[in-house]
């Protein structure tokens, strides 16, 4: 996949609403508009960005009455909650303490892990309603309903992430896809059949209390390193796109004896004989050493496809978005962005500076 660079200048000159900060509160919605949209979970609420416009809107919910009522508006899964294109909002009767969950194909049931007594993690399912909860695996954490009824999930202790397998709805019948052997493994996004699967894989680094992260593509037979960065580097959520051909993630490279540096966002093929992913963002590398007080994140914090699989939106703070705070941290405020899979034509959506992390996806 080509990646070409776009300059920062022309990512500021793109600038949607130029000339002042957003307001969230002009004009909320109570529905989203047709087609694709971006939608942002923040402490001030459900925020719904169209692509091709831009300004973000706040979107006022209205629960459902029942799950049914949600399910016959065509919901997307923003857990804990289903929400729809008209506004209905169902929230999903999970346990206390679950997380990761997952809607099933039919869009009728929702698998999750929730925490047991041993500091792991058990997947289980159960209907939308919260009706039918039953185990599918004793140990096991990342749960993904997919495409074909079947579940992806982490097999094994849930720090160290020991197998990362395919499972029927029941448990049934188990693929292992990867095996962590002396690495620990995490994120697993599968391909929309599960036939392959691209994970975060993470072992001991050259220095002491140093690790080294690869993100790795696996059927079950061959592995291939998509992302190698060296010790001291991190990776997060690989992201696999709807039509099962690339992938991306967030990662930071190591910067010994320096500030942190600032994540980047990583696209590229995936496969067996897939090139190494490349860099998508030209990021400030050279800021000032602050102290690492509660410190914010540089760059990409968040990343989803498009659902045509041909764009990425992303929430960074980029050139001009971090300072140093009162107590020497680093505070950084955060915007929503869009770029082809192949790097070019990168937009800027908001200007409203998240002070927070949100919460990002996309939704038809």
């Amino acid at each position: 996949m080509p990646t070409l660079l776009p300059a920062l200048s022309g990512l500021l000159l793109s600038l949607v609403g130029c000339g002042g900060r957003q307001s969230l509160d002009a004009a909320p919605l109570t529905a989203w508009p047709e087609g694709p949209v971006i939608l942002l979970r923040v402490d001030a609420g459900l925020i719904v960005v169209n692509p091709e416009e831009g300004g973000p809107r706040r979107l006022t919910t209205t629960p459902a009455t029942t799950a049914d009522d949600a399910l016959n508006a065509a919901p997307v899964l923003f857990s804990p909650q289903l929400l729809t294109p008209t506004g209905l909002a169902w929230t999903l009767p999970l346990p206390k303490g679950a997380g990761g969950a997952s809607l099933s194909p039919d869009g009728k049931s929702v698998a999750y892990t929730a925490p047991d007594d041993k500091n792991g993690a058990r997947v289980r399912r159960m209907g939308v309603d919260g009706l039918g909860d039953e185990p599918v695996s004793d140990q096991g954490g990342e749960v993904t309903w997919l495409a074909d009824g079947q579940l992806g999930l982490r097999d094994g202790d849930a720090l160290a992430g020991r197998h990362i397998v395919r499972v029927g709805a029941d448990g049934a019948g188990l693929t292992v896809l990867a095996t962590g052997g002396q690495r620990a493994l995490k994120n697993p996004s599968f391909t929309p059949g599960g036939e392959a699967v691209v994970f975060v894989a993470m072992s001991a680094g050259d220095r002491p209390g140093e690790s080294t992260s690869e993100v790795v593509w696996a059927d079950g037979t061959n592995e291939r390193a998509l992302l190698s960065l060296g010790s001291g580097a991190d990776a997060w959520a690989p992201k696999v796109s709807p039509d099962g051909k690339n992938v991306l993630v967030m990662a930071r490279p190591p910067n010994p004896g320096g500030d942190r540096a600032p994540t980047n966002l990583y696209v590229g093929p995936i496969g067996p004989t897939a090139e190494p992913l490349r860099a998508l963002l030209p990021l400030e590398t050279k800021t000032p050493t602050f102290l690492p007080i509660n410190s914010a994140y540089k760059g990409v914090v968040a990343a989803a496809w498009s659902p045509d699989s041909q764009r990425l939106a992303f929430v960074a703070a980029l050139a001009g978005d971090c300072r140093k705070g009162g107590m020497g941290e680093l505070v950084c405020s955060y915007d929503l962005y869009v770029i082809d899979a192949d790097g070019q034509n990168l937009r800027r959506l908001t200007n409203v500076g998240f002070t927070e992390l949100p919460a990002l996806r996309w939704a038809r």
